[in-house]
């Protein structure tokens, strides 16, 4: 979760560090010019997606289509009825290969970034070192960047492969159990 969460509920005790983050992608079929925060697009026609909530308040008062779903937005992107979509840049990478739309491609660097933390209910608030200490372990030895990069090249292989992402535990997602993509 987002590291304002704890606003919102004061139950949870965020446990440090982040363990994953969302990126705020911009993506385009012709357009070229570098993303420097929310101005940086705002002469461009913009395709968001309806409850993105990043999106809908950066490109607040700006000109931008909202759609329902990431089809119709790659369609209307491909179809040039915006220039550019602002979207999280994970999803947007998996539906454009899932849905097979072809050279649309993403603009760099992403235009916001949040740290995404996981949450104890304050009742567990004794775990919190334990697993803190874990998790910054395996940050440092790099472990938690290899478990992000295995989890999204197989997610994208599913993807391109018309596959669903789980059959029920996930277990695709582990490298010995994988039969094959």
């Amino acid at each position: 979760r987002i590291g304002a969460i704890a606003k919102i509920y004061p139950n949870l005790i965020r446990i440090e560090p982040a363990i994953n983050s969302l990126e705020a992608g911009v993506f385009t079929i012709d357009s070229n010019f570098a993303v420097e925060g929310w101005e940086s697009v705002r002469p461009y026609k913009i395709g968001i997606i309806r409850g993105i909530k990043f999106a809908e308040r950066g490109t607040e008062g700006m000109r931008r289509d909202i759609v329902d779903d990431y089809q119709s937005l790659f369609r209307m992107i491909q179809n040039k009825r915006f220039d550019i979509a602002v979207i999280p840049r994970f999803n947007g990478i998996y539906q454009q290969k899932r849905l097979g739309f072809k050279g649309i491609r993403e603009l760099s660097p992403p235009i916001e970034k949040h740290p995404l933390y996981h949450y104890l209910h304050k009742k567990h608030a004794d775990l919190v070192p334990e697993i803190s200490a874990v998790l910054n372990e395996m940050n440092q030895s790099g472990e938690l960047a290899a478990i992000h990069a295995q989890v999204n090249k197989v997610l994208f292989e599913l993807a391109e492969n018309g596959k669903p992402v789980c059959k029920v535990d996930y277990s695709e997602l582990v490298p010995e159990n994988r039969t094959g993509v």
